[in-house]
């Protein structure tokens, strides 16, 4: 299958980050961010709390440019929050992640023919929480949550013909994919932890009936008759039973670099060759106390989402974003 293939390239790909990385750090001078905050890693017992923030803005401006090209503006907004608690028996992790991109390009037009002032090209809402108890320094007995979804309307790709786009083909909770899970949680360094679960539910949610009538992203799509009037309604739940993965590496690999990496994998029991793949990659390089370069890739693959759906058929396909951004950043709080 197609997507053995995938799982492995993922998996090396992953692999020789970490050790690359590792590698770099050992020469590193590491220091905290802020000096006069606490470090995660030094903490016994109690709380660590901390935030992530960063903002950019980029603009091109075009007039009467003889070698052509369109004007646009584009606007970016992250942030990475935290809330941990761990003492000699437990460990409590809360992660909330949160982005928005908007961008105006000069040719941009609605159905109507008016200017379309802006578009989204980035739009994430994720929070996990993991719990566990201790077995040893390594290795806990643990369970985790998981919810992803995004806060507008999102629309295809511009027309190549009108330059217009059409109705919008995503929107907050449709959709939006929870993750339920009891495992085992392995932490061979501080920086690095390897969570397996056996049995873990997931939880696709298309909460506007249009989408799930069209059965987007997995959910079971309305019956209708020969005339295409829908005689049962599309469900608005789905949910699967599986294994999962989940690799998380959060470090400064060299002295104001930092690396955050996250993997996740599940295979849902009934269709054991074929994975979901969800990957992040976030990279922050620090300038200055408010400047900061960050890269940021996503890679997703997922068997039950339509990357065209203009289609009559089903066309699941690897989804990759890359995001190279220099701007405004403010970290509060502890550093993990």
């Amino acid at each position: 299958m197609f997507f053995s293939k995938s799982i492995k390239v993922a998996f090396i790909a992953t692999f020789f980050l970490f050790i690359n990385y590792d590698i770099f750090s050992q020469s590193s001078d590491v220091k905290t961010f802020v000096d006069t905050k606490k470090n995660f890693k030094e903490i016994k017992t109690g709380w660590a709390k901390g935030a992530f923030f960063n903002s950019s803005f980029t603009n091109v401006g075009l007039s009467n440019w003889a070698a052509g090209g369109q004007s646009s503006v584009s606007v970016g907004v992250t942030a990475n929050t935290f809330a941990i608690y761990k003492d000699s028996n437990q460990t409590w992790e809360n992660y909330l992640d949160m982005a928005w991109g908007s961008l105006r390009n000069g040719n941009a037009k609605n159905e109507d023919g008016s200017i379309n002032r802006f578009f989204k090209n980035e739009d994430k809402l994720m929070f996990l929480s993991k719990y566990g108890r201790t077995i040893n320094s390594k290795l806990n007995y643990t369970s985790l949550l998981q919810f992803n979804s995004q806060f507008f309307q999102g629309f295809a790709p511009f027309s190549t013909t009108t330059n217009s786009r059409g109705q919008h083909i995503s929107n907050i909770l449709a959709p939006a994919f929870g993750l339920l899970s009891m495992g085992m949680d392995y932490k061979p360094t501080k920086y690095l932890s390897f969570y397996v679960s056996p049995a873990t539910g997931k939880f696709t949610i298309v909460n506007e009936q249009r989408l799930a009538d069209q059965g987007a992203f997995g959910v079971k799509a309305a019956v209708r008759d020969e005339l295409g009037n829908i005689l049962t309604p599309g469900q608005k739940f789905r949910a699967e039973l599986g294994w999962y993965l989940n690799l998380q590496f959060n470090k400064e690999i060299m002295k104001n670099i930092t690396m955050r990496s996250r993997l996740d994998l599940f295979t849902n029991y009934k269709t054991p060759d074929l994975t979901d793949v969800n990957w992040e990659v976030t990279i922050n390089m620090k300038v200055n106390k408010y400047i900061t370069t960050s890269i940021f890739t996503h890679l997703i693959y997922d068997d039950d989402i339509d990357t065209n759906p203009e289609s009559a058929m089903v066309n699941p396909a690897i989804q990759f974003k890359h995001v190279l951004g220099v701007g405004f950043s403010y970290m509060i709080g502890d550093k993990l």
